[in-house]
């Protein structure tokens, strides 16, 4: 192999729906959260590092 491709802009592959299934499974382990996430909630999250990602969507809990 003499190269790798990475699609991290979405370009190729579209993860989001990949992503809502893991974050909404952990989401419903907390009784703080009381909605589940969408395509619209992760919106300009790609790419964003987790906590990040956790700050924009929860911003009323605290870490």
């Amino acid at each position: 192999m003499d190269s790798i491709i990475f699609d991290l802009d979405g370009t190729i592959w579209d993860p989001i729906d990949t992503v809502l299934e893991a974050w909404n499974s952990r989401v419903k382990e907390h009784d703080q959260i009381t909605k589940e996430l969408t395509r619209t909630d992760f919106e300009g999250t790609m790419g964003l590092q987790m906590d990040d990602i956790s700050k924009k969507l929860f911003p009323y809990l605290t870490k």
